[in-house]
């Protein structure tokens, strides 16, 4: 096994591909974090004997490296009760947590906010699995109390499903302050027969709930029927779409909303010229520079497009090692780096009219 892995191993990186995929940790979703853990594994297995079979356990290996490992063992009992073993524990957690995802997902369903139980049963399953993935059965409480993979999972998916929520309904209009109580209001208005459906009746249900969740009501977290009236309005009020015409009447192409809105965002041709403009910056700059230099002044002005400051020295010195694979500089260093950059670069004239 130990041999199938380190060839595996060895041509994968010949290959060119990254070995994070051997291990189990392994998670395309959260940045950064392959590039850290191909270079804990390539370090660890650098430094360790390779007769050291604990290494193996420690990798956390992936499902396919386990199938193929067990692949070459010779099949006895034991290992064919274990392979069972295995396979009645995923059914369970599989069974469980899909019994989890549909009791998160329909009790987040809501028609006021048009959420579907459906696409929402979908959102839960991936938190579910990542909440799996990112699970540390090491890890204690203050008090030095164990967490148990269930407690986890479901605690963080719900979470997530609230932020979700928050940000594919009506809710972006409504403070993240106010998250909880606006859901209590929410699952009262759903919970209520449209006939028998007024802001009073909403109210009490909604103290209802909260008497549920939290045991007693006090004068600061009772629900008024003035809060439940204004946060009903909001959840309930219509869009105006802007591509309505505004005049209907009109003969001819109708006038929409939209148009009537003016726009102060950049022509076309003027944003094609601003992006033909940075390339041909970037290029100059890196045929000017040293890697590490042209590294660390991409790293601090152009790493985020969207941030309009520089990335702090500190910041700089990180990316420098997850995102090329660098040395960890320190923060006088990285200054130093910057500032005799920024001087081969003033004396450059293309790149003084680009930047």
């Amino acid at each position: 096994c130990r041999q199938w892995f380190m060839e595996t191993y060895r041509a994968t990186r010949e290959a060119g591909r990254s070995v994070a995929k051997l291990s189990a940790d392994f998670n395309p979703r959260e940045e950064g974090h392959n590039e850290k853990l191909e270079k804990w594994m390539v370090a660890s297995l650098e430094k360790a004997p390779m007769c050291e079979s604990l290494i193996l356990y420690e990798m956390r290996l992936s499902n396919h490296c386990y199938d193929q490992m067990i692949a070459l063992m010779k099949q006895t009992k034991k290992l064919t009760e274990l392979q069972d073993e295995i396979l009645r524990i995923e059914d369970r957690l599989l069974r469980s947590m899909l019994m989890a995802a549909h009791d998160i997902a329909y009790r987040s369903a809501s028609n006021i906010l048009s959420i579907d139980a459906v696409d929402a049963a979908q959102e839960v399953c991936i938190y579910m699995l990542e909440s799996i993935r990112k699970y540390n059965p090491d890890y204690r409480t203050a008090q030095g109390k164990r967490v148990k993979l269930c407690t986890y999972a479901y605690g963080r998916s719900e979470k997530l499903i609230q932020e979700w929520i928050l940000t594919n309904s009506r809710l972006v209009r409504v403070p993240r302050s106010k998250m909880e109580r606006v859901l209590i209001v929410v699952k009262a208005y759903d919970s209520i027969v449209k006939h028998d459906l007024d802001i009073l009746s909403i109210t009490d249900k909604a103290n209802e709930i909260l008497t549920a969740r939290k045991g007693v009501l006090t004068t600061a977290n009772t629900f008024t029927i003035d809060e439940v009236d204004k946060l009903v309005r909001i959840l309930t009020s219509s869009y105006v779409h802007l591509d309505q015409p505004y005049n209907k009447h009109h003969k001819g192409t109708p006038t929409t909303i939209g148009e009537m809105i003016s726009n102060d965002d950049p022509y076309v041709d003027s944003i094609i010229e601003k992006k033909d403009n940075k390339e041909k910056l970037l290029s100059k700059i890196e045929e000017c520079l040293s890697d590490l230099e042209y590294q660390v002044i991409m790293l601090r002005y152009f790493y985020d497009p969207a941030d309009k400051t520089p990335k702090a020295l500190t910041d700089v010195s990180a990316l420098l090692v997850s995102v090329y694979g660098g040395k960890d500089y320190s923060r006088e260093s990285i200054r130093q780096i910057e500032k005799a950059a920024l001087e081969k670069l003033k004396q450059i004239e293309e790149v003084q009219d680009l930047w």
